[in-house]
């Protein structure tokens, strides 16, 4: 691998109205970012939704600020990213987030050496145990071994994982571990899940879920005016650094307000009666 990476280019704003983010306003009626997430934790809070309990329990925020004051990670860090992304990507954070302590024994302390003398096969049925399992989680597991050797290959290639993943863009490095056929790609990583794994390192990649791309589309709040994956990312990290709040934080918050097992207000049957932004929105001030 080539230290000078390829950059990747910038997603498309999509359009004039996506546009609105540069001068602060956002929104189907010109919110500003910071009064959105602040009636965003608002309305978490009247669900029963403790937002920084939650984002102290994922993790990633505090990861992205210990990265930004020095930190180095080692490698038994990339381990859990791995695992604990691979096990969020298909099923709810909440059980996954309350046998954290259980998954580490589970898993070793994620330490690479003890893992590759255990068995994938019985490692998957005791995540199954626990309730945190989901349909892929043999086949993920059975690829355990070989992408232990694929980091370590590029740990003796780069000095640490962390320079790997600072060497290039968030995007980049996403690309290189589930780009199928590439040199640094890991077996069961797609796009979603090696940018979950990037956040649990501590390096800001924003990551709408689906239901956060419906929420801030053209159909609902109209941030972005193309809700696909890219330019949906571009429009939360615009909505960060207008808010100057961390990327993971606000993608993170956006979640929470959509995912059906946290406050599961703008999901696919929107509760606009409880949404502090149903007047922002064009489906709630329909």
């Amino acid at each position: 691998m080539q230290a000078n990476r390829t950059k990747p280019g910038k997603a498309s704003s999509g359009g004039t109205k996506a546009r609105r983010a540069h001068d602060g306003r956002m929104g189907a009626a010109a919110l500003t970012p910071r009064a959105l997430l602040r009636e965003l934790r608002r309305t978490l809070a009247d669900r029963g939704v403790d937002a920084d309990a939650v984002l102290h329990r994922r993790g990633q925020l505090e990861a992205v600020r210990a990265r930004a004051r020095g930190r180095a990670f080692p490698r038994e860090a990339y381990v859990r990213a791995m695992i604990l992304a691979w096990l969020s990507a298909r099923r709810p954070w909440t059980r996954i987030g309350e046998e954290l302590e259980a998954l580490a024994r589970v898993f070793r302390d994620y330490d690479p050496r003890k893992l590759r003398r255990a068995d994938p096969g019985a490692l998957a049925e005791r995540v199954l145990t626990l309730r945190c399992g989901n349909r892929g989680i043999h086949l993920q597991l059975a690829a355990l071994p070989e992408n232990l050797r694929r980091l370590q290959a590029l740990e003796r290639e780069w000095g640490s994982l962390d320079a790997f993943v600072t060497s290039d863009e968030p995007e980049a490095i996403a690309r290189a571990w589930s780009r199928p056929g590439g040199a640094e790609k890991l077996e069961q990583v797609g796009p979603s899940v090696a940018r979950e794994m990037l956040r649990f390192v501590g390096v800001e990649a924003a990551k709408p879920a689906s239901l956060v791309r419906r929420m801030i589309g053209p159909e609902r709040l109209g941030l972005v005016e193309d809700a696909g994956p890219r330019a949906a990312a571009a429009a939360v990290e615009r909505l960060a650094a207008a808010a100057k709040r961390e990327v993971t934080e606000v993608d993170t918050l956006l979640w929470m307000y959509c995912a059906p097992d946290q406050a599961d207000v703008c999901g696919s049957d929107p509760r606009c009666d409880a949404c502090r932004l149903a007047k922002h929105c064009r489906v709630g001030a329909a």
